[in-house]
């Protein structure tokens, strides 16, 4: 427990499995809630440095990813390239440059005319959403596994 000014945090820790290779991911997703009856905040993070040491970014690519991690909707929804660059006050050919350098790194993903921040490079949404993600985003099966609520025992979800 993380003890705040006026309340008291818990936090609970799960890990993704791909269920085609068998491999863990790196990092893990951790929820924090107020246990005073707050609303549950999950991040998944880690899974950031694995993307970025594998194909390291340059320039706008870094500034427009930085951008995209502050704007992130649930679901990890991210505008198209033509508002970041309205937004950001840059050229559109950079930022769709920025973007095929992104999405070539695996951190973002194009889908049906969405973009996506990949859900293994950071995740804004709760743990069923994010199996469900892996599986229609990346077309990859996921089991989460964790310890789960203290009064609920271990925490194991996928979806086939």
């Amino acid at each position: 427990q993380l003890e705040g000014k006026d309340s008291f945090m818990r936090s609970e820790s799960y890990g993704l499995i791909n269920l085609k290779t068998g491999k863990a991911f790196p990092g893990g997703l951790t929820f924090w809630q107020d246990t005073k009856g707050g609303k549950w905040m999950k991040i998944w993070q880690d899974g950031k440095a694995a993307l970025l040491d594998r194909t390291p970014l340059h320039g706008q690519s870094y500034r427009i990813l930085c951008h995209l991690d502050a704007v992130c909707e649930w679901g990890n929804v991210i505008p198209a390239p033509a508002f970041i660059a309205s937004k950001l006050g840059i050229k559109r050919e950079a930022v769709y440059r920025a973007y095929a350098e992104l999405i070539k790194a695996e951190i973002v993903i194009k889908k049906d005319g969405n973009y996506y921040l990949s859900p293994l490079y950071c995740w804004k949404g709760n743990q069923m959403q994010l199996v469900q993600a892996c599986k229609v985003l990346l077309d990859t099966p996921m089991l989460y596994l964790g310890d789960g609520a203290k009064d609920s025992g271990p925490a194991v979800g996928y979806l086939p």
